[in-house]
């Protein structure tokens, strides 16, 4: 039920790459954003009206993913979206004991197969949106 163009808050991170396991030596590890920057984009993005959606995320290291039905069940158990470095940057984040968040912009849906891109126009609108979440939250006093 994503629009392109929606703001998505990641909460965690699925590791679908190989960075995040290496970084943590093989161990089971779930890659999980920081409470305190994805509270406050929520709080940020509320006040300024923009519609998100939070959740758990993809971090894939394919680019064209050859496995057709995969997506699907990944958005059948709670995944709001597919990109790839959240996991990375969210482990290293737990490694160095820093924050770290991920903010998303939908550029692309695929639903049974059918692919439908964002325009440019469309994007960059997005992105600038995105844009001021992010830097307000990433100022914003604690």
């Amino acid at each position: 039920d994503h629009a392109l163009g929606d703001l998505i808050v990641a909460i965690s991170a699925v590791p679908a790459d190989a960075t995040a396991t290496h970084l943590v030596g093989g161990e089971p590890h779930c890659p999980t954003a920081s409470w305190e920057l994805v509270h406050e984009a929520v709080h940020v993005a509320k006040h300024t009206d923009q519609k998100i959606r939070v959740g758990p995320i993809v971090s894939s290291d394919l680019f064209y993913n050859p496995d057709e039905g995969q997506y699907e069940r990944w958005s059948k158990r709670g995944v709001l979206a597919v990109e790839m470095e959240a996991a990375a940057l969210f482990t290293v984040g737990a490694l160095k004991d820093v924050h770290a968040g991920c903010l998303l912009t939908v550029s692309d849906i695929v639903v049974e197969g059918e692919f439908t891109r964002i325009s440019d126009d469309e994007l960059r609108a997005a992105v600038d949106r995105m844009t001021r979440v992010a830097l307000a939250t990433a100022t914003a006093a604690h």
